[in-house]
């Protein structure tokens, strides 16, 4: 099981923070990706989930936090966080919307329940994470953690 956590303590309106990442690719026997989502803010914020994107640049490279703590095994190769605030947007081209979330000040949204919030992602696929600040001066925070298995 596996863990990325990226936040702002001091948003903007308008600031985004970024979670890009690769699903494996293994085709036989297929490895699948299953993550739950988690955001909050203390402001209105925006979260969105865009499948199939085409990484164009920006983003700083971070290893997820395995959460196996007795296992030196790594988890998708491709893995980046990006933000306005540090200059380090992460860019791409295509992709659709699969999830879409408005939300008020104080709320949270996801990883509460993991039979309602688990999905199995695309093998070889690329994904971005939006949180987008609507307020100025908020706190914005999302988390994605997962797990992989190897079809049988």
């Amino acid at each position: 099981m596996y863990s990325a956590i990226h936040y702002d303590e001091d948003a903007a309106s308008s600031h985004v923070v970024q979670i890009y990442f690769e699903t494996p690719a293994v085709a036989s026997p297929q490895k699948r990706v299953h993550m739950t989502f988690a955001h909050e803010g203390s402001g209105e914020h925006q979260y969105q989930i865009i499948e199939g994107i085409t990484l164009s640049a920006g983003g700083a490279d971070v290893t997820p936090l395995n959460r196996r703590r007795d296992s030196g095994a790594s988890s998708m190769q491709a893995f980046k966080v990006g933000s306005n605030k540090s200059s380090n947007v992460i860019t791409y081209t295509g992709g659709s919307v699969v999830w879409d979330d408005w939300t008020g000040a104080g709320k949270a949204s996801g990883g509460e329940n993991r039979g309602t919030q688990e999905w199995i992602l695309i093998p070889n696929t690329e994904y971005i994470i939006i949180l987008t600040s609507k307020a100025a001066g908020i706190q914005i925070s999302q988390e994605v953690t997962w797990y992989e298995h190897t079809d049988g």
